[in-house]
């Protein structure tokens, strides 16, 4: 029965080796990174936009009355 185990966990060792070797397949993520830049580059200018179109609206205001 230890005989069993032994085998048993060296065979899972073995397996699992086997698949975290071909889990670390190299990845390119350069597109992702650049387009994900670029979005967030377009949000960032979008939020900054925001905030001044309310920051002058509410100066007109302020001089208005």
């Amino acid at each position: 029965m230890k005989n069993l185990k032994n085998k048993l966990a060296a065979a899972a060792l073995a397996g699992s080796a086997f698949v975290a070797s071909s889990a670390m397949a190299a990845i390119d993520i350069s597109a992702a990174v650049t387009e994900s830049t670029t979005d967030i580059k377009t949000a960032g200018g979008l939020i900054i936009g925001v905030v001044v179109a309310v920051a002058a609206f509410s100066w007109v205001r302020r001089v208005i009355k």
